[in-house]
């Protein structure tokens, strides 16, 4: 059970109206990006972030070495490496921002879940 599950299990065990803080309050992007390395699958966002620098640092090879071509076919070979390495470094970013946004959406699902939970408890379901 993760902290923000338990925070909301005492909330809703605490009384009609919870204490403020014990609602999850919003993050801003340096907590979200630390967020990204935390929880289940924790080594495959670091795994990502670790390709992100190896395909950084071969973009800047590739792209010496097509400076440094002396034929056409080379420097076509070069500039496609440096193409996919670029692709690469902007898809593992794509996809660590969408881990990002995916975590921003369960903590408001939660949030969700809360007050469903407090206004059940108090007797108002319509």
């Amino acid at each position: 059970m993760t902290d923000l599950d338990e925070r909301i299990r005492r909330a809703v065990q605490a009384s009609d109206n919870p204490d403020p803080d014990l609602l999850p309050s919003e993050q801003n992007i340096w907590q979200m990006m630390i967020g990204v390395y935390r929880g289940k699958n924790r080594w495959l966002n670091i795994l990502a972030i670790v390709y992100t620098f190896v395909f950084t640092g071969l973009a800047v090879w590739t792209a010496i070495s097509f400076f440094d071509a002396e034929t056409t076919k080379g420097m076509l070979g070069w500039g496609f490496g440096f193409t996919f390495c670029v692709l690469a470094v902007g898809n593992l970013k794509m996809w660590l921002w969408m881990q990002m946004d995916k975590n921003a959406v369960l903590r408001e699902m939660k949030r969700l879940e809360l007050q469903v939970a407090l206004l059940a408890q108090r007797g108002g379901g319509g």
